[in-house]
């Protein structure tokens, strides 16, 4: 009895995790005056929350140089044939692993909806004519966003733009909000996806190792 309700209780936790969401915040706020940029996550429909504020503070700009020494005299080191053969397969299994990092990181991007995007530009330029030049950039700019929103995620809000031109100035305000969700069933699927996909690689890389072997 007690090992049937624990399974309907795993079978239960399992299916809520896949539909339950993970809902992100970012709210950017640049007005001159207590600049900050805050992000809020929220999992299980609000039971795990979690926030992060990180004030934008002007400060000068700081280099800072070393020296790296070492005890140990020069090493002439010549490159042979086997190490061109290994960087050659380490560089194919790099570029193995970007399309397929790349593949599933775009089947990801596809699952994730646009819920709110909200942005409010006030800026001027000392000249009147390039501040116009700049407004028309700035709406085009507004209408690429938008388009590559929509083809490459789910757009369930209408975005709102503003942009405010100030003539005669030198300033640069800018605020942003915007929310994006998606369930954690398709990053779950992801997951299993990737191991697979990285478990059959190490099959296949360590087949063509042994596979020569007499």
């Amino acid at each position: 009895m007690w090992l049937i309700i624990s399974i309907l209780i795993i079978i239960f936790l399992i299916i809520y995790c896949c539909f339950s969401k993970m809902v992100v915040h970012i709210r950017f706020n640049k007005t001159g005056e207590k600049d900050f940029l805050k992000i809020k996550l929220k999992l299980f429909n609000g039971l795990y929350r979690k926030r992060v504020e990180i004030p934008l503070i002007k400060s000068k700009r700081i280099s800072l140089s070393y020296e790296k020494r070492s005890d140990k005299g020069e090493e002439n080191k010549k490159f042979t044939y086997d190490d061109v053969q290994h960087i050659q397969s380490k560089y194919e299994e790099y570029l193995q692993i970007m399309k397929n990092g790349r593949r599933l990181m775009e089947t990801l991007i596809r699952k994730v909806s646009v819920d709110k995007l909200q942005t409010e530009i006030r800026f001027g330029v000392n000249e009147a004519d390039w501040t116009a030049y700049i407004t028309s950039f700035i709406w085009t700019f507004h209408s690429w966003l938008r388009l590559f929103f929509e083809k490459k995620m789910i757009m369930t809000c209408t975005p709102q733009h503003s942009v405010y031109p100030l003539f005669g100035g030198s300033v640069f305000q800018m605020q942003l909000s915007c929310m994006f969700s998606i369930r954690l069933g398709h990053l779950i699927k992801i997951g299993i996806l990737y191991l697979i996909e990285k478990r059959v690689s190490n099959h296949r890389k360590a087949g063509g190792v042994y596979g020569t072997s007499n």
